[in-house]
C-alpha cells in the first residue's frame, strides 16, 4: 500500500506539469523543412504512423538501398540456424568482377560471413554481396527470387528485385514506403533479439597472446619531444618509387592504377610536385628498409580511404594481389595490411 502512494505522489509533478501546459496558449509552430527529393516518407517506427511523405508510392530504382534487403534475408538465415557468422565462404570469379563500390576480395579466398556483412553494409561492397547470395542460394538469380518472397512477407507491395547489389536493372523497383517497411523490420528484429538476450556482437578478439597486438608498455617512459631527422637523401627515395612502382612480369594494374604509378614515377623524377598518397609510401618503404615494422590496419587500408595509398594492387588478370612494400629490400622488416572492416 505505502509503494502505491509513493508511486502516486511521484506523479504529481507532472500532473501539475500538464495542467500548467493546458492552461498556457498554443505555441507557433514552425513550418517542416523543405525536402528536395522527389519521394520521401517519414514513420513512426513503433506506431507505423506516417508523420510526412511525398509520392511514397512512387516506383524508382533503388541502387544500393537493394543491399538492406540482401542483409535482412543474410540475417534471417542466421537466425533460422541456416548460416553462421563464422561461416567461411569462397569467393568465386563473378563477385571478384563486380563493379562499383567494392571490399576488394580476392578469387579463390575463402572469408568469414561476418566479414563479408562487414564489407556490405560498411563499404556497400559489390563483391561482397555477391558472394553471400552465392553462398545462400547458389546463384544471385535465386537469390532475387528469395528477396521477393520476404519483400512480399513485409507487404512491399510495390517491389521487384532482380540482384543483390542494386547493380542497375529496369526492372529492379521499390519505394519509399516499401523501404520504409523493411527498415522498421530490421530494427525490430534486431531488438527483439537484443530483448531475449541473444548475442547481437561478438566478442573483440582477447588482448593477451594474440598475434596481432603490441605490448606498447615499453614506450610509457619514453621522451616524445625528442628531436629526430627523418629526412632521406634524394637519390635512395628516388630508387624506393623505383620499387614502389615496379610489377613482376605480366602483372597487369587496373588502367587507373597504371596512371597513379606513372605520376608516381614523374614525381620522383620531378616533374610534378609529391602528392600525399606518394609521401605517406615513401615513409612506409624506408621504414621497413631501415628495420622497422609495419602494419596498416582499418577499413579500406589496403587502397586507401581516399583512394590514395594503393598499397595493395591486383593484377586484373587473375586477381591474385601484389604488395610493394613487401619488396622493398630483401632484409627488409615486415610490412602487413589488415582491412578491418
Amino acid at each position: 500500500m505505502r509503494q502505491r502512494l509513493l508511486a502516486l505522489m511521484l506523479l504529481l509533478p507532472f500532473l501539475a506539469a500538464s495542467s500548467a501546459l493546458a492552461d498556457r496558449p498554443s505555441v507557433p509552430t514552425p513550418a517542416p523543412p523543405s525536402i528536395g527529393a522527389p519521394s520521401y516518407i517519414l514513420m513512426d517506427k513503433d506506431s507505423g504512423q506516417i508523420l510526412s511523405e511525398r509520392d511514397p508510392d512512387e516506383q524508382r530504382e533503388p541502387a544500393s538501398l537493394v543491399k538492406l534487403m540482401t542483409a535482412y534475408v543474410v540475417f534471417s538465415e542466421i537466425s533460422e540456424g541456416q548460416l553462421d557468422l563464422d561461416e567461411e565462404v569462397p569467393i568465386s570469379e563473378q563477385a571478384w568482377r563486380m563493379g562499383g563500390s567494392r571490399m576488394f576480395l580476392e578469387v579463390g579466398r575463402r572469408v568469414a560471413v561476418e566479414d563479408l556483412l562487414r564489407g556490405m553494409i560498411i563499404q556497400s561492397g559489390n563483391d561482397a554481396s555477391v558472394a553471400l547470395a552465392e553462398h545462400v542460394a547458389g546463384n544471385e538469380d535465386t537469390f532475387a527470387q528469395l528477396m521477393n518472397q520476404y519483400a512480399e512477407q513485409l507487404g512491399m507491395e510495390n517491389t521487384n528485385f532482380t540482384n543483390a547489389t542494386g547493380w542497375p536493372d529496369p526492372d529492379q523497383l521499390t519505394t519509399a514506403r516499401d523501404i520504409a517497411l523493411l527498415a522498421r523490420a530490421m530494427i525490430d528484429e534486431y531488438r527483439d533479439g537484443l530483448d531475449q538476450g541473444h548475442n547481437i556482437v561478438r566478442k573483440t578478439l582477447g588482448m593477451v597472446g594474440n598475434e596481432y597486438t603490441i605490448d606498447w608498455s615499453q614506450y610509457n617512459t619514453r621522451d616524445w619531444d625528442q628531436k629526430v631527422d627523418t629526412t632521406i637523401p634524394a637519390e635512395r627515395m628516388r630508387s624506393l618509387v623505383d620499387r614502389l612502382t615496379g610489377l613482376p612480369e605480366g602483372f597487369e594494374p587496373h588502367s587507373r592504377v597504371r596512371r597513379i604509378l606513372d605520376d608516381r614515377r614523374k614525381m620522383a623524377a620531378g616533374a610534378v610536385p609529391v602528392d600525399w598518397g606518394l609521401a605517406e609510401n615513401l615513409a612506409y618503404a624506408s621504414l621497413v628498409e631501415d628495420g622497422y615494422r609495419v602494419r596498416l590496419t582499418g577499413q579500406d587500408s589496403g587502397r586507401g580511404t581516399f583512394f590514395h595509398r594503393h598499397a595493395v594492387l591486383f593484377n586484373q588478370n587473375d586477381g591474385q594481389p601484389w604488395i610493394p612494400l613487401q619488396h622493398i629490400h630483401p632484409r627488409q622488416a615486415d610490412f602487413a595490411v589488415i582491412d578491418s572492416l
